[in-house]
């Protein structure tokens, strides 16, 4: 059984106020030996390897149509433990407006833990990242 991390952010939650979170999350990803899985060339050859955790930009989409700014990390570079990859996107809106009448992010998690519907509106007013954490358990 792994450690649950659970991230519930409020829709109304502006850009600005995301770029703050981002650039504090950006600081304490250089500052611990997060690493992330990558290809890597080495000697012609393409090879999946652990490199250290920086911020990157990534084309996505069934065409690479689609461009993402963000972190990435899924184990610790001293170690060299791994678990799920958890990701943190520069840009938390896509489409560029917050709901001011969003509410609390936590009303997101009550049907999970009550007798709720989960397509009810009312709970869908934020984002939620749920990720398994494997390799810092022993932290």
């Amino acid at each position: 059984m792994g450690i649950f991390v659970h991230i519930g952010i409020s829709k109304s939650v502006t850009r600005e106020e995301w770029a703050s979170v981002y650039d504090e999350s950006l600081r304490l990803a250089r500052a611990f030996p997060f690493a992330e899985r990558r290809k890597v060339e080495c000697k012609g050859i393409e090879t999946i390897c652990l490199v250290p955790t920086e911020e990157r930009e990534e084309t996505y989409g069934w065409h690479n149509e689609r461009t993402k700014i963000g972190w990435e990390t899924s184990g610790d570079y001293e170690t060299m433990h791994t678990a799920e990859a958890y990701y943190m996107p520069k840009d938390l809106l896509e489409n560029n407006e917050a709901d001011p009448n969003a509410g609390d992010a936590l009303m997101g998690v009550v049907p999970a833990y009550l007798n709720y519907d989960w397509e009810d509106p009312k709970f869908s007013n934020n984002y939620i990242w749920e990720h398994v954490i494997h390799a810092l358990a022993n932290i």
